[in-house]
């Protein structure tokens, strides 16, 4: 009898247990969190590297430079903030560095007269810049084709002025680097534009500011730089 009434106690049990109504059953689906960060998506950031060239020529002939010796090394790290399918805005933060190879003529006034074997100024500078991003073209999650518009500030922290000599009597080289100059300015600012296709950008930086203070009289190095930059991502 004992017996009897646990059987029949346990098939009470299982039907109250199937006749429970489930109130909530969810599938978690790890494809369904909204992703924000790629290249074409909310927020992006990336490394990149790049090289230009001085494009115009100094002011006047006492500052003149060798134009395709006078050059610009970059490298930076990008941060970019999608407003909408067509815009989007960022800054960029890098090291920026450009050396000026000085011709060496009779006409020659920057930093002096003297003329030598070679001679160039180099600028070590921390850049940030600020700029708008003009997509257009259809793409996926890739950056695609776009156009930047902005402006940069640099600081430069270092600048050298290097001289090479030969001389002929004895074949001896003479090296000289001086530092700790007094005639640049340590900020100077300027505006920027960019052409690019997903890692691939053609950059042209024009300098508005002037590199020398006034009270030294020397004419403006080349203002105009373009170059080539390569993002460092897929």
């Amino acid at each position: 009898m004992k017996s009897i009434l646990t059987l029949l106690f346990a098939i009470a049990l299982l039907q109250i247990s199937s006749a429970q109504d489930v109130l909530f059953n969810e599938t978690v689906n790890s494809d369904s969190v909204i992703e924000k960060n790629g290249p074409n998506l909310k927020h992006y950031k990336h490394p990149y590297i790049g090289f230009g060239f001085a494009a115009t020529q100094s002011e006047n002939k006492s500052s003149n430079v060798d134009l395709g010796l006078s050059s610009n090394f970059i490298f930076g790290y990008r941060t970019k903030l999608k407003i909408s399918n067509f815009y989007a805005i960022g800054y960029d933060i890098s090291y920026n560095l450009s050396w000026y190879r000085l011709s060496q003529t009779n006409d020659k006034r920057t930093p002096d007269s003297l003329q030598n074997d070679k001679e160039r100024l180099t600028f070590h500078n921390f850049e940030l810049g600020l700029y708008n991003r003009f997509n257009f073209g259809k793409r996926g999650n890739i950056i695609g084709k776009f156009i930047d518009l902005g402006a940069y500030a640099d600081w430069t922290f270092l600048c050298s002025h290097f001289t090479k000599n030969k001389n002929d009597a004895n074949d001896n080289i003479y090296k000289t680097k001086v530092t700790h100059l007094k005639y640049y300015e340590a900020f100077n600012y300027g505006v920027l534009t960019r052409i690019g296709i997903n890692r691939w950008v053609v950059y042209a930086n024009y300098r508005l500011s002037d590199l020398f203070k006034s009270s030294y009289n020397y004419a403006e190095l080349p203002r105009l730089t373009i170059g080539v930059q390569i993002g460092l991502h897929k």
